[in-house]
């Protein structure tokens, strides 16, 4: 009886097993791309933090050239000194304020077999503090 009243049953042919797998290997896929790609996002996320920060300091105590050489430290600091150079950093500073910007370009690994080049620029304008 057990056999027969399973057998008869409808509705049910077995076809959930694909979209189950296509599923898996759309969620380990999107996993696999975050893995790869978001430790450099949040690279330059504090990256730009810190140039933040620098782009406020005193004018009279750290010139551009010296603020280049802590934006150089901190690129070193955060592995990212093989995609930014020094001719990268341009910094403008006024009587009351500092504006720094930061344009650099880094190829990813998204998925095994498919790398896509990403832009990140950075672009910070401070006040100074005196």
């Amino acid at each position: 009886m057990r056999g027969s009243a399973a057998s008869t049953r409808t509705g049910e042919q077995g076809k959930g097993a694909m979209g189950s797998i296509i599923g898996l290997l759309l969620l380990l896929g999107a996993l696999y791309s975050i893995f790869n790609v978001g430790p450099a996002f949040w690279a330059d996320y504090a990256f730009k933090d810190k140039i933040n920060e620098l782009a406020r300091s005193n004018r009279a105590l750290f010139s551009d050239e010296k603020l280049t050489d802590m934006i150089m430290k901190e690129a070193r600091d955060r592995q990212l000194d093989d995609y930014i150079s020094r001719d990268m950093i341009k910094i403008h500073t006024v009587e009351t304020s500092r504006r720094i910007d930061v344009e650099y370009d880094r190829k990813l690994k998204v998925l095994p077999g498919y790398e896509k080049l990403w832009h990140f620029s950075d672009h910070v304008d401070q006040p100074l503090i005196f």
